[in-house]
């Protein structure tokens, strides 16, 4: 009967030692799977903080993009319009007010073109206007000033180029004081008589990017006290390549 609960007791002991390191183990494996689950969710959350910067920068690239494109189909309405504008009021000249001078008869803007689309490639913009034979007082200058857009054009003045239908040399005048970038004024000295062609070669560092670029030209007569005279809107349509 001893041999028998010995027996017994013995192979209770064996098995309780064979279940110790199980129990003992269990707790183990779950801190193990705990810690993973943490190092997955720390990984998670680093990989999303890398990213953010990027999902960031293109998220303002899509918004710069769209906003481009905005702004030149809102270009291309304001052209017609300004257009429509232009032809209206280009057909004859202001009158001048008392004591001021102005053109008798309306100049006309032949055209308005460059060399260069490209944008930020270098390009000469040429513009061709007529004087009439009776316009009554000559033309001593020209301003030419961007209307406004995403960019803005910066011209050469100190390149700039004149030539006359009569083949004259035309010099020009130094002026003083720096434009504003998008606007050229070009002084004829002397004043470009009455009868004329001119074409204007006026340099720009590099062309803006792409878009519908509006140009104003507007002609002042000789004088002092003088009203300019609009002539319209000159168009240009830049692009990448």
């Amino acid at each position: 009967m001893k041999s028998l609960i010995s027996a017994a007791t013995f192979a209770l002991l064996l098995s309780t030692v064979a279940l110790a390191p199980k129990a003992i183990a269990a707790p183990a494996n779950k801190t193990h799977d705990v810690i993973g689950s943490r190092r997955r969710a720390l990984n998670l959350k680093s990989r999303y903080h890398h990213s953010m910067p990027e999902k960031s920068a293109q998220a303002k690239a899509q918004a710069k993009s769209q906003r481009a494109r905005l702004l030149n189909s809102t270009g291309r309405l304001r052209s017609l319009r300004l257009a429509q504008q232009a032809a209206a009021t280009a057909v004859k000249p202001q009158a001048a007010t008392p004591g001021q001078i102005g053109f008798r008869s309306a100049l006309r803007l032949n055209s308005f073109t460059t060399n260069s689309e490209v944008s930020g490639l270098p390009a000469t913009y040429r513009v061709k206007l007529m004087l009439p034979a009776n316009a009554g007082r000559s033309l001593q200058a020209v301003k030419i000033m961007q209307d406004v857009n995403v960019d803005t054009v910066r011209f050469d003045p100190s390149e700039t180029q004149v030539s006359l239908s009569s083949g004259a040399k035309t010099p020009l005048a130094s002026v003083g004081g720096v434009e504003q970038p998008g606007t050229a004024t070009v002084v004829f000295n002397p004043p470009i008589a009455p009868g004329e062609t001119v074409t204007v070669d006026l340099p720009v560092r590099a062309n803006p990017s792409d878009g519908i670029y509006l140009f104003g030209v507007t002609a002042f007569p000789e004088g002092e006290n003088t009203l300019g005279q609009f002539l319209g809107f000159g168009r240009l349509h830049l692009n990448d390549r």
